[in-house]
């Protein structure tokens, strides 16, 4: 089948795909509609045809009456709709306002397609989140841009609210943090104070208790905290404890995010040892290790597994069993737990930790396998071995600088074809966890290790 992959999977060229966008009918019917714009965005997910399109009315993709339709009508104006389409869109009055925030992100990247003297008054159109975008890659707007996002901070933290919506859709700009933390080194004072008002107004707190991923409240924290380590931590603790018994939420994770290093690490301790289920501590150090605090966790396994209590070179074993397999983790356990440290229930949860380390190395080695130079029958089969043994490492994995694919848009293809099949495969694996502490059972906090 690898033979005929390119004839399944083909994607259009550009002047097919443009030859598409034409035959756009949005004034038929809106399913076959939706599905052509669908295909339309799935392609522009990925390198391939460029270009912008040229005698298009985008007036009647903007104005349609179905929803859906106009947010993947900005969606396709963003990539291929250049000024024309900004121009289109500036016309029908549009304004991010009150709208979600993926279609309000989109259509003010659509916007973004002007030229800054066009666009600077346009800044009370656009969404907070594309003003982070604006201020990191158009210093010419820094002040329009700044505007947007103390707007955003207004309407998102210093608003009271009755209620606050959960598992919403978000849309973030991929370099926010350093958009951030940008802000906050010339804002900082001023950050400071305000989410140090909303913490102390019972009001508020709620608009940073139950932040969604939809407001910039503890992204601007995580910028802020070279600033104000002290309160940053502060905040984080009283958080927690506030929610502690109701919920587990992104909050709890908070201190991965936090810069490396020692003024930081007595809250990561402390988010480790909150946790006493065996699918959120593996979150956890997936977490730390991914965002550079591989040390810490070297440094903490090291020191539990000289402790004397069971329980704390249980936990350690536990951590290193989580690891991401990188070399420097597989130098862990070879130089500290390339042995079983005792029988019984500690030589137990050894061998289940080892067991999933291996696994962890058999599915680095086979995804390894995927990028090399080698057939696509050959490749179909490491994929084939890789899926015997995988967990959600496999996205840590795909990431890292190892796993890109150079000049293989064939089998990026086939493998984006086949996803869903690991993301079953992860899902069963995440199952596989059950209601566990320690790779056991979990005794309902009866004996919880503190």
């Amino acid at each position: 089948w690898h033979e005929r992959v390119d004839a399944l999977l083909r994607e259009p060229g550009t002047e097919e795909y443009l030859q598409q966008i034409h035959a756009l009918d949005f004034a038929g019917p809106t399913e076959p509609l939706k599905t052509k714009l669908h295909l339309m965005s799935k392609i522009n997910e990925r390198p391939g045809p460029e270009g912008e399109v040229e005698n298009f009315d985008w007036t009647q993709a903007f104005t349609h009456p179905d929803k859906d339709v106009r947010t993947l009508s900005l969606d396709l104006a963003d990539s291929v709709g250049g000024e024309s389409a900004a121009r289109a869109l500036v016309a029908t009055g549009w304004s991010a306002g009150d709208l979600e925030a993926i279609p309000a992100y989109e259509g003010s990247a659509v916007l973004g397609a002007l030229p800054d003297a066009d666009l600077e008054s346009l800044g009370s159109r656009l969404s907070g989140e594309y003003c982070l975008r604006l201020l990191h890659k158009r210093p010419a707007l820094r002040a329009p841009a700044e505007a947007g996002i103390w707007r955003w901070i207004a309407d998102s933290l210093e608003t009271p609210r009755t209620n606050h919506s959960m598992g919403g859709t978000w849309c973030h700009y991929t370099k926010r943090d350093e958009a951030l933390a940008d802000f906050v080194a010339r804002n900082g004072e001023s950050v400071h104070e305000v989410i140090a008002r909303v913490w102390a107004d019972k009001r508020l707190r709620n608009n940073l208790l139950f932040d969604d991923g939809d407001s910039p409240s503890w992204p601007l924290l995580k910028a802020l905290a070279p600033q104000q380590p002290d309160f940053v931590k502060r905040v984080w603790r009283e958080a927690v404890a506030q929610e502690r018994g109701l919920s587990f939420s992104s909050i709890n994770g908070f201190p991965a995010d936090l810069p490396p290093g020692p003024e930081f690490d007595d809250v990561r301790l402390e988010m480790l040892e909150d946790v006493h289920t065996d699918d959120r501590l593996f979150g956890f150090v997936r977490a730390l290790q991914r965002k550079g605090h591989f040390g810490f966790l070297s440094d903490l396994i090291v020191e539990r597994l000289g402790c004397d209590r069971p329980y704390d070179r249980a936990w350690a074993i536990t951590l290193a069993g989580f690891l991401i397999p990188t070399d420097e983790a597989e130098a862990v356990w070879r130089t500290h737990l390339s042995r079983s440290p005792a029988c019984g229930w500690l030589g137990e949860v050894y061998e289940v930790s080892r067991k999933s380390f291996a696994a962890a190395l058999h599915m680095r080695c086979w995804y390894l396998a995927l990028g090399e130079g080698t057939s696509e029958a050959d490749a179909w089969c490491a994929f084939r071995l890789a899926q015997l043994e995988t967990d959600d490492r496999y996205i840590d994995l795909v990431h890292a600088p190892p796993f890109l694919f150079e000049n293989k848009a064939d089998r990026v293809r086939w493998l984006n074809f086949l996803s869903p099949e690991g993301q079953e495969a992860r899902k069963k694996a995440r199952r596989a966890f059950g209601d566990t502490w320690l790779r056991g059972p979990r005794y309902r906090d009866v004996i919880n290790g503190r």
